[in-house]
């Protein structure tokens, strides 16, 4: 069966957007077509906090081609059939999201640098991709980019599934980010992924105290997180 959810986030550039669906168990409703300002900041040399990156690092869509308005992205899985409409919801087509997690068990099962090579090799940028313990770093964007292995397997995953489908290949990491938030497989012990709070998941020391309520993606059994919501926007 489908899942469908209420909304799509798209952190691509500086915008986040949500749909409205029907209420689902665990599902927010957001305002329809609601944009909002995604903060986010790669200036620091570790990543802070539960977000982990994405495959594209820059958030100035003049200064960078390689990314995207949210319209645009949304458009582009729709038109390309990667994503579908309901009347009041969205849904991931299924023959996506089988070749997408797919290619997420094949990925989980690298060597953590051959996971960086395709990390590198699936940016939209020149880039070199170095394994750092339980992290990917990608060099060469202009900054560098962080990345935990879960949200690399899970981009790069969706990147390379989109080659297989009528999405341009300029967009293709662009839209990996926006496709987190329908993910449903764990890269990291391949449990379900539900929407939750750092307080229900992942309590712990330093920024993950600091903001318990913080809605995310998280695996139910490992409680990796795959996504972090825009707090404005919760």
């Amino acid at each position: 069966m489908r899942k469908p959810l209420g909304y799509l986030a798209v952190g691509v550039g500086s915008v986040l957007i949500y749909l409205r669906g029907y209420v689902v168990p665990g599902t927010p409703s957001f305002a329809p077509d609601l944009v909002r300002p995604l903060p986010v900041d790669f200036d620091h040399d570790e990543p802070e906090g539960v977000g982990s990156g994405s495959l594209t690092g820059s958030d100035d869509t003049e200064a960078d081609p390689a990314n995207f308005e949210g319209e645009e992205i949304i458009e582009a899985l729709a038109g390309a059939g990667v994503i579908e409409a309901g009347e009041e919801e969205l849904f991931l087509n299924e023959s996506f999201r089988d070749s997408w997690e797919d290619r997420i068990e094949e990925l989980a099962d690298l060597e953590p640098q051959a996971l960086a090579d395709r990390t590198a090799a699936a940016s939209p940028h020149d880039v070199e991709g170095e394994a750092h313990g339980s992290r990917i770093l990608i060099k060469g964007a202009g900054r560098d980019i962080w990345l935990s292995h879960p949200i690399a397997i899970a981009e790069v995953a969706a990147t390379e599934t989109l080659a297989n489908w009528d999405v341009d290949a300029d967009m293709r990491a662009a839209a990996a980010e926006p496709l987190r938030t329908f993910i449903e497989l764990c890269p990291n012990c391949g449990g379900d992924v539900i929407e939750t709070t750092i307080r229900n998941c992942c309590g712990g020391p330093g920024t993950y105290q600091r903001r318990p309520g913080q809605l995310v993606l998280a695996c139910e059994d490992c409680d990796t997180v795959l996504f972090e919501f825009d707090e404005a926007a919760v």
